[in-house]
């Protein structure tokens, strides 16, 4: 494998997960963090380079995706403004020549009770309205479906 794969939230608990499932796959891994001091953490989980910046911010996120082919995108917890930064961010890895884009979203995102959930239907509606051709898709909860979990 020779491609450049963006995970988001490197130094959190899902990322870190993946990192080491990517990097025993032969990627390479640019790791986003928050802050310089996410780096280390981010680091240990396996990634091979990192970008610091804010989900919310288009340079940084412009920046986080140069040159990447494949994003493994899940929002921190908490996020203000969840929907329209994932809503963002999707449309900034289109525009950055993404190819795929996995998702980490929820078994039940209809839950308007609970916003965290609520927040990321209209992220999968921004992967989902582009052209196929354009963004492979891979949502968690489509693997948990067919795993029969």
């Amino acid at each position: 494998m020779n491609e450049t794969i963006l995970t988001v939230d490197a130094a959190g608990k899902f990322a870190g997960l993946v990192i080491p499932a990517l990097k025993a796959r032969g990627a390479h891994v640019r790791g986003f963090v928050r802050s310089a001091g996410d780096a280390d953490t981010a680091r240990a989980n396996g990634a091979d380079e990192i970008a610091t910046g804010e989900l919310g911010d288009a340079a940084s996120v412009a920046t986080a995706l140069n040159g990447v082919t494949s994003v493994f995108y899940i929002a921190p917890v908490a996020l203000p403004d969840e929907a329209e930064t994932g809503q963002a961010f999707v449309a900034a890895a289109i525009a950055a020549g993404v190819r795929r884009l996995m998702f980490s979203s929820v078994i039940h995102r209809v839950l308007a009770g609970l916003p965290n959930h609520a927040n990321k239907a209209p992220v999968e509606a921004a992967i989902l309205d582009r052209e196929p051709h354009t963004l492979k898709a891979y949502f968690e909860e489509r693997a948990a479906q067919n795993s029969g979990r």
